[in-house]
């Protein structure tokens, strides 16, 4: 009980709220007439459909990258997995994220990343790639929202409420870059231990992590773009650190209406129309949605296949004919 209390602080009772607040904030904003979304829906299929399925391909490339990064990561603790195997094993994710709440998928991903970790605690080596993870994309998103608010498109105060929090990650990389692991627990800090022993293999994840917060603005502006936004480059700086904050609320299978609902208050911030926001929130989560469901059934293919090499050719070609289909079905749904 003493350390209980110990953990109750003002911080944590602040961010506890912000927690808290942020869905009621959600409903308020979205709380409009009944008429805004309605026509929010009927604006959908006059949306540009290239921009759409660029929007989904770029969905595809940021999953690509992020699973370049958790490899990177792995190998910088003395593992080793095959780039394809990575990328099925991140798809498989993507997949649970997209069907399941509470992000299962993140759970998979570290469970199965684990089977390439070094023998001794590999789980929790693992788990700390996951949290190393998080720290490399925090210090690429910061950069994201110092630029947005640059622009004037958000406040400055996300700008050092983040840089904060990464400032004490940062602290314990350097602590631990020095020490040995002990336990099967202290394991969690390989990842940390690697990034700061090896600034090759920081640079690189860096550079992971960069390329898939750049796909998702990307995918983000081309998904904006398509609904009429007249600059989509500032709608995608502002939706992407909308999506990420979201992505820490997954309340529902596939954070469905919170993904959308992130996206509208954020663009409604900045000046958009709420039919427009409505409208861009709900095309940009069926994007993003089709993209994880397809390349997580091309991944779970993939992963069932045998390993023969004439199997492998098969299931990889079963695995794209799925994607496709997986697309076309989420897409359809979605829209309908």
């Amino acid at each position: 009980m003493p350390a209980f209390r110990g953990l109750i602080t003002r911080r944590a009772l602040a961010a506890a709220f912000f927690v808290l607040a942020l869905p009621v904030a959600l409903l308020a904003v979205l709380h409009s007439p009944r008429a805004k979304l309605e026509q929010a829906v009927e604006t959908l299929p006059h949306a540009q459909q290239l921009p759409l399925w660029l929007g989904c391909g770029l969905f595809v490339v940021s999953l690509l990258c992020s699973a370049g990064a958790w490899r990177t990561a792995l190998c910088g603790c003395g593992g080793a997995v095959g780039r394809t195997r990575a990328a099925a094993w991140y798809g498989t994710g993507s997949l649970a994220n997209s069907l399941l709440p509470a992000r299962v998928g993140d759970a998979i991903r570290v469970g199965l990343f684990s089977q390439a970790a070094p023998q001794e605690g590999r789980v929790w080596t693992a788990g700390g790639v996951f949290l190393a993870m998080g720290l490399v994309r925090g210090v690429v998103l910061l950069t994201v929202v110092a630029a947005a608010a640059a622009f004037g498109e958000l406040p400055p105060w996300p700008v050092a409420a983040l840089g904060g929090v990464l400032a004490v990650a940062a602290a314990v990389v350097v602590r631990v870059r020095h020490t040995q692991p002990h336990s099967r627990v202290s394991h969690v800090f390989d990842a940390f231990r690697a990034l700061g022993r090896s600034p090759r293999t920081a640079c690189l994840l860096g550079a992971w992590a960069a390329a898939s917060i750049a796909a998702r603005i990307a995918a983000a502006a081309a998904t904006a773009s398509a609904l009429g936004v007249h600059s989509p480059l500032h709608a995608g700086l502002v939706i992407v650190p909308a999506l990420e904050l979201t992505s820490l609320m997954p309340l529902t299978p596939g954070n469905v209406g919170i993904t959308s609902g992130g996206v509208a208050v954020a663009l409604h911030a900045t000046g958009t129309g709420t039919t427009q926001a409505l409208a861009i929130g709900i095309a940009l989560h069926a994007v993003e949605l089709t993209a994880g469901v397809g390349f997580g059934a091309a991944s779970v293919l993939f992963l069932v296949g045998n390993r023969s090499p004439r199997s492998r050719r098969v299931v990889a070609a079963a695995a794209g004919l799925a994607a496709v289909g997986a697309a076309l079905l989420t897409g359809a749904l979605i829209v309908s």
